[in-house]
């Protein structure tokens, strides 16, 4: 006896959802046979991956009854690279047709140029250094002569007034030992001419330092200041 057609189909049964495997421990490292087997399915993968690009069958690769062309192979494989590479025929033709880039020799004498001007400028640059310290030199020198003359000034003077001073107390023992000639000093002169002497002095010390200054102010205008 037929069953009928519209009888009911049996209910399907609901699919278990596997559980997530968030909380999974973490999986062992792989062993060295399990490792070796791992590289050899991706290998196999490779390879299976590199007949479909190159549109190889199970069958052509195993020697069926279609031959493979191996120069249709070799351009297949070439154009996949380009693909990949992202290459044309156009950029390849223009990258064939472009010459390699020559040397400028405009470059090369500019080059030239600049290591000449650097040269000269070094060399005026020590010239002009040794000038200068040929200068600070004589400078220093001749503040040295004038500071010398200074202090040879300066002990003239004051032996013209430890001379002024022993003539004034001389004078003074004089009038006490002889009242009778009170110019007349220990010396055998006489305080006018020992005063007409010192205003002499004095007045070339004034010419000499006014000498000085004048050569002092030529010194400044030249150089830096003397010490």
């Amino acid at each position: 006896m037929e069953e009928p057609e519209d009888a009911e189909a049996p209910a399907e049964q609901p699919k278990a959802v596997p559980e997530p495997e968030a909380m999974a421990p973490p999986a062992p490292p792989p062993r060295e046979d399990q490792a070796e087997l791992n590289i050899q399915d991706v290998k196999a993968r490779a390879c299976d991956a590199l007949h479909k690009a190159l549109g190889l069958s199970g069958g052509e690769e195993a020697g069926g009854e279609q031959s493979v062309n191996i120069e249709d192979v070799k351009a297949r494989a070439a154009g996949a690279l380009e693909k990949a590479l992202g290459v044309t025929d156009d950029s390849a033709a223009s990258s064939k047709d472009v010459p390699p880039a020559e040397p400028a020799p405009a470059q090369s004498s500019l080059v030239t140029e600049v290591q000449e001007i650097t040269r000269q400028v070094k060399e005026e640059l020590g010239k002009f250094q040794g000038e200068v310290c040929g200068q600070l030199q004589d400078l220093k020198q001749l503040s040295s002569e004038v500071r010398k003359d200074v202090e040879d000034l300066r002990h003239q003077v004051a032996e013209a007034k430890r001379e002024a001073t022993g003539s004034t107390f001389g004078a003074t023992t004089v009038t006490t030992i002889k009242p009778e000639d009170p110019l007349q000093d220990l010396g055998g002169g006489s305080l006018a001419d020992l005063e007409k002497k010192i205003r002499e002095r004095n007045e070339r010390f004034r010419r000499e330092n006014a000498a000085m200054r004048e050569e002092n102010a030529r010194l400044k205008m030249m150089g830096p200041r003397a010490d």
